[in-house]
């Protein structure tokens, strides 16, 4: 079997400041030594956002090894922040996706048994809409964390509508998986599991 996989994190590959990092670099490693132990030709694109070098939680060594690492490409892209925040808002969110979706709507999916595409967290929520439907592709998103978890002081009317356009930006993926073969989405544990069910569910 002939496997591509494409990881997309705004935190973990090139960085780590948050939880999100943490399961990202697990993720790396699970899927590489699973992958190697059972002998699966494999190929591995990690998909992330640029960081500034003074960036918080930029990581020069952990940017090395994931660049360093075998059958594996490193794609560094824009969300329009000139490498200041990774998370930002869902104008950032949105370019983000785009950008990695031109560049794995270029993959000859073909090529490869099977094309899986894991989505972490809000950031790249909208990704899945974006790459092509193709009857070899699994495309995930892996909420870490969603708007509707946050109780956040919406006194100023700004802060009422980013929260807004997030929530919305999270419930169309997940209706976008819900209308779609192949699309799914995943909990990393129950309480996130319970949430997404109690207050995204139909």
């Amino acid at each position: 079997m002939k496997l591509l996989i494409n990881l997309c994190a705004h935190d973990g590959i090139i960085s780590h400041y948050a939880g999100v990092g943490t399961i990202v670099r697990r993720y790396i490693e699970v899927i590489r030594d699973l992958l190697e132990t059972k002998k699966i030709d494999y190929h591995l694109n990690l998909f992330t956002l640029e960081f500034n070098k003074d960036s918080m939680g930029y990581n020069e060594e952990l940017f090395k090894y994931h660049k360093s690492l075998k059958n594996t490409n490193l794609y560094i892209l824009s969300n329009d922040t000139n490498g200041e925040t990774s998370f930002g808002n869902v104008e950032n969110y949105r370019l983000a996706s785009k950008n990695t979706a031109d560049v794995i709507n270029k993959i000859d999916f073909s090529n490869y048994d099977y094309v899986i595409t894991l989505c972490n967290d809000t950031p790249y929520a909208g990704l899945l809409s974006m790459i092509k439907e193709e009857k070899n592709s699994i495309k995930a998103w892996i909420p870490h964390s969603t708007a509707k978890i946050y109780n956040e002081d919406m006194s100023l009317s700004l802060e009422q509508q980013l929260h807004n356009e997030r929530i919305n930006w999270e419930q169309a993926a997940i209706d976008y998986i819900n209308s779609t073969e192949n699309n799914y989405l995943i909990s990393t544990g129950s309480y996130i599991r319970n949430h997404l069910l109690e207050l995204f569910g139909n």
